[in-house]
């Protein structure tokens, strides 16, 4: 039960890293279309860099279930 923050952490980051890989654009349409007069879609290195935000935020949570891990089975 002590670990459920760090497990809900774990999940928005999984859930958002997949998206960032796989969907992109969906975060350049909600946060920087406006900014743009006649921009259409992003740019390639907008999405390139959304994308290894993702791989990113993916790899974190795999090393805090990683830590929870180890606590649990290793270290208690």
């Amino acid at each position: 039960m002590e670990y459920v923050l760090l497990l809900t952490l774990i999940v928005i980051l999984i859930v958002y890293g997949l998206l960032a890989i796989l969907k992109p654009e969906i975060g350049w349409e909600n946060s920087e279309k406006w900014k743009t007069l006649d921009a259409e879609e992003a740019s390639e290195a907008y999405l390139w860099q959304v994308r290894i935000s993702g791989v990113i935020s993916i790899f974190l949570a795999i090393s805090v279930l990683a830590g929870i891990l180890l606590k649990i089975f290793y270290f208690s």
